[in-house]
């Protein structure tokens, strides 16, 4: 009776280790696997060695750990994408500012020429108005000496 008891205990302990090694195995695999995706070369091979020690192979808690890591590594490979979107919008809109600059620049530019322009048309009014005025003058200024000759004679 003693002897069936005890080849029973140990027919269940077998089987009993068998079944922790194959779970074991299996969750090992499946942390392994998630373990694998982590692109942080050092946090991988720090929590690969931590899995290969055998420690807390069962703890559900870690695997989440790892899989919520891959989580936030790809979280944060989108905001850097985003990021990057955002700098790209911003220099574009730089780039469209300073080309609005540019046809500022170039607008003021033509218009101080076209100033100038008609300064210099201005200018250019006065001074045959100066020279007509001068004409003028000199005429009345002949006029008058040939009418005093006539009233000399």
């Amino acid at each position: 009776m003693l002897f069936s008891s005890v080849v029973s205990f140990i027919a269940d302990a077998a089987i009993l280790s068998t079944s922790i090694a194959g779970l074991r195995h299996f969750t090992g695999y499946s942390l392994l696997r998630s373990a694998n995706k982590i692109k942080n070369d050092k946090i991988r091979t720090s929590i690969l060695v931590y899995l290969n020690s055998g420690e807390l192979i069962f703890n559900k808690s870690l695997e989440m750990k790892i899989k919520l890591y891959g989580l936030i590594i790809n979280n944060n490979n989108n905001n850097n994408n985003n990021n990057n979107n955002n700098n790209n919008n911003n220099n574009n809109n730089n780039n469209n500012n300073n080309n609005n600059n540019n046809n500022n620049n170039n607008n003021n530019n033509n218009n101080n020429n076209n100033n100038n322009n008609n300064n210099n048309n201005n200018n250019n009014n006065n001074n045959n108005n100066n020279n007509n005025n001068n004409n003028n003058n000199n005429n009345n200024n002949n006029n008058n000496s040939a009418n005093k000759e006539y009233y000399q004679l």
